[in-house]
């Protein structure tokens, strides 16, 4: 073990932007980033010395019942169960946002894109937010950001009731047809986030957008996690400033 924080990927058969996620994390936070594959990596990993858990996009168990069902009932979900009832920030993009939901662990269902086809394109998404999250600054509701989106089920159905979850990003075309135009959430206490678009894929000038920054530099800024001199993220703070706690 190091003496910086603990950074963990999950990566479950048919993961697939679980090494694209593990780069965005180690390539611009000066974090202790591994992968989680199996219950002998979770043992490995003293209790509560896990500062942020990530579940990436995707296809787990190959989405061969429902996308994010399988994966939501592996033995790896009962750790993260733990680690965020600790206050743990997790991240669940795009399948890992289906997996979070099947979990119950967010509020709410992914259901097929109302278009009915797989949609691989950047959309625009609005911050809407005013409490901030682990993952989110506080006082940025309008902020528009570039993001990707890759998916076939990210049609976001709300409960009834807006008890569970508190809002944090819309898109501005609701393509997939998700309730309200949703495109991420996060629970109550604001340290479990999904969502569909994905920010690691938008993170670096050569990928046509720098906006899933946004998201490291928050996270930095509320865990005190030191930047990696040079990176992305440390150039991106020096010419935007630093996110409003």
């Amino acid at each position: 073990m190091t003496g910086k924080r603990q950074a963990a990927v999950l990566q479950f058969p048919g993961t697939n932007c679980d090494l694209d996620t593990l780069r965005w994390l180690a390539r611009n936070l000066d974090l202790d980033v591994s992968f989680v594959r199996t219950q002998e990596d979770i043992e490995k990993r003293p209790s509560g010395h896990t500062s942020v858990i990530i579940l990436p996009g995707g296809f787990s168990f190959g989405d061969y019942l429902r996308a994010g069902a399988l994966a939501a009932r592996s033995p790896l979900m009962g750790w993260v169960r733990r680690e965020a009832a600790s206050g743990t920030a997790v991240l669940g993009i795009c399948n890992g946002f289906q997996t979070l939901c099947e979990s119950g662990l967010l509020a709410g269902a992914l259901a097929p894109n109302v278009v009915r086809r797989h949609v691989h394109e950047f959309v625009t998404v609005r911050a809407e937010i005013s409490t901030g999250t682990t993952w989110t600054p506080k006082l940025v509701s309008g902020r528009l950001l570039n993001l990707p989106i890759s998916c076939g089920m990210g049609n976001f159905i709300a409960p009834r009731k807006n008890d569970g979850y508190q809002v944090l990003f819309r898109y501005t075309q609701n393509l997939l047809g998700s309730t309200d135009s949703i495109a991420g959430i996060s629970n109550p206490d604001g340290n479990i986030v999904g969502m569909m678009p994905h920010p690691e894929r938008a993170s670096d000038p050569q990928l046509g957008s720098c906006d899933g920054l946004f998201m490291l530099d928050a996270l930095a800024l509320r865990l005190n996690i030191p930047l990696r001199e040079g990176s992305p993220l440390d150039l991106w703070r020096k010419s935007h400033g630093t996110n409003t706690r």
